[in-house]
């Protein structure tokens, strides 16, 4: 018997020039989906706080009542739909109005040009994010507009409109990324484990022939491939820890708008990734060969 003949039969684990390249290659993929994924979430903090941001001013009547007044003051702060409330007094209203002239505009002193400060008290209303949109909004202003201790409801429809419609582009965008860049990582993490495990079809067929069960066969290439998975996303969640770590460095803005909860949850959605594909694909591959005959194997 010859020495080549003579050697043991491994069972199906590939070479660790093979593994090691499919770790990688599954690294990089998933760090590319992490990346993505952090993009979505920042993008959504972004606009969760835009708008927070939006609202509506309630212009009060001068001719309120003390009662009517605090009527409003009740009304505002106890709505469902609102996240803050802020009064300004009239002098209050001017002097805010006098900051946005320019410094040597004449019109910033209006009280001595038409004798009467021609500003009224109001509320600045912000609401919460679910309310932040035109038909939203109107349902609740129209509330406040019937109020007696309110003249006017100032909201600003176009900007409103525009902030939803920027937002929504944004996350559709990122969303039709993600679901590209998942079937392009699944395509390219199938096709590493399937080049792995047909580099050992034909000790898959040797294990067939000393009556290896089908499922002792796959066993060995399902569990190296989710260990090889789990590398993959360690490595590949390092990695996107130190680019965090390093833009964080440059310009703290940047990474405001992660949370370590979000961290936390986009290194699962990694691991999880990593493991659910590279688990699959080392199954269906195993299936394959395992079904192939002998003579099938030299053209797959």
């Amino acid at each position: 018997m010859s020495r080549h003949q003579s050697r043991p039969i491994r069972r199906g684990l590939p070479t660790l020039s093979t593994q090691a390249t499919a770790v990688v290659s599954v690294a990089m993929v998933l760090l590319i989906l992490g990346i993505v994924s952090l993009l979505a979430v920042a993008a959504r903090s972004i606009g969760s706080e835009v708008r927070s941001a939006v609202g509506y001013v309630a212009l009060v009547r001068e001719s309120a009542s003390p009662d009517e007044k605090e009527s409003l003051r009740q009304l505002l702060e106890s709505a469902p739909s609102t996240s803050s409330a802020s009064y300004a007094s009239p002098d209050e209203v001017l002097q805010r109005w006098q900051t946005l002239q320019p410094a040597d505009s004449s019109a910033s002193d209006i009280i001595s040009i038409i004798g009467i400060n021609p500003f009224t008290a109001e509320w600045e209303v912000k609401v919460k994010e679910q309310y932040a949109s035109t038909d939203s909004l109107t349902a609740v202003t129209d509330i406040v507009k019937a109020h007696p201790a309110v003249e006017e409801v100032v909201m600003h429809r176009e900007m409103i409109d525009a902030i939803n419609s920027t937002i929504d582009t944004i996350t559709l965008a990122l969303l039709i990324v993600a679901a590209a860049l998942l079937l392009i990582s699944v395509a390219l993490i199938n096709n590493t484990v399937r080049l792995s495990v047909y580099s050992r079809r034909f000790t898959i067929h040797t294990m067939k022939l000393v009556g290896a069960t089908a499922g002792y066969i796959r066993r060995p290439f399902i569990a190296a491939n989710i260990i090889g998975g789990i590398i993959a996303a360690l490595i590949a969640y390092a990695i996107l820890a130190m680019l965090l770590y390093y833009c964080r460095a440059i310009d703290p803005v940047v990474t405001q708008y992660l949370t370590a909860e979000s961290m936390a949850l986009t290194g699962l959605g990694m691991l999880v990734a990593g493991v659910a594909i590279c688990g699959s694909a080392a199954l269906f591959a195993a299936n394959k060969y395992i079904r192939l005959s002998y003579d099938r194997m030299f053209g797959n």
